[in-house]
């Protein structure tokens, strides 16, 4: 409740709802990778909503494998931290989960607002956050919203340009990066489908605006590689969000 106050504040009456925190959640190692974490989960959220409890939620420094279990388990990230921890070295995510329907209706307006924080953030307090992550922080399809895609006559000109190769991505990449908030502000029915490695990629490049080679390093791709993959995959979201509008 306290994040909420503090960087939603129109969502404030968030805390006057009732929720439980999860302190810590261990598996032994011998037992790991049988489903008794995600169990623990479900029996908790289970016994609080039958208890008149409204959410549940924990916070972490996260890496890739831990928020995908929380991800898997009908959390909802809804904060990240704008430093990284002094001890994990990671950044802080506090993640929720609705029991009940005004939960819900809360949590699912202060996640849109999570993300449009995030995105625009990318480049600047994000810029080396690791890229699955974000996309990772950004993938939850649990709701169907459609985002408008509004580009000026110019944009929607060099962007189709750049897909059908007549310009180079730097000439219209002010363009791609108004389609790509379109594409992650978008969900559920609304949104185009892409594996979480294209979507490490474009906000590698596109959105975090690392270089070509820096990219190309992290998602472990020759860089002529990374630069065919994104212009064919901004042609498609292009395509995907462009018959939309229509």
């Amino acid at each position: 409740p306290s994040c909420v106050v503090k960087y939603y504040p129109p969502y404030r009456d968030f805390a006057k709802l009732r929720g439980l925190r999860v302190v810590r959640i261990a598996v032994h190692p011998d037992l790991t990778g049988r489903g008794l974490g995600s169990f623990a989960l479900k029996s908790l959220c289970d016994e609080a909503e039958k208890e008149g409890f409204d959410w549940v939620g924990a916070g972490f420094g996260a890496d890739r494998q831990l928020l995908n279990f929380w991800l898997k388990n009908g959390f909802v990230p809804i904060h990240i931290s704008p430093m990284r921890n002094v001890v994990s070295g990671e950044f802080s995510v506090v993640v929720v989960k609705p029991l009940n329907k005004s939960a819900e209706d809360s949590i699912r307006d202060i996640y849109r607002e999570f993300k449009v924080r995030l995105l625009e953030s990318l480049p600047d307090t994000y810029y080396n956050l690791d890229p699955y992550i974000a996309a990772q922080l950004l993938s939850v399809q649990k709701w169907s919203f459609r985002e408008s895609l509004c580009l000026t006559p110019s944009q929607h000109e060099r962007l189709l340009k750049y897909t059908r190769g007549v310009l180079t991505y730097e000439a219209a990449c002010d363009s791609v990066r108004k389609m790509l908030k379109t594409h992650f502000l978008s969900s559920g029915k609304f949104r185009s489908s892409l594996d979480l490695k294209t979507e490490a990629e474009i906000i590698s490049r596109c959105l975090q605006c690392r270089s070509w080679d820096k990219t190309a390093e992290i998602i472990k791709i020759h860089p002529v590689e990374l630069k065919s993959d994104l212009r064919l995959n901004v042609g498609r979201l292009a395509a995907y969000y462009e018959a939309a509008e229509l």
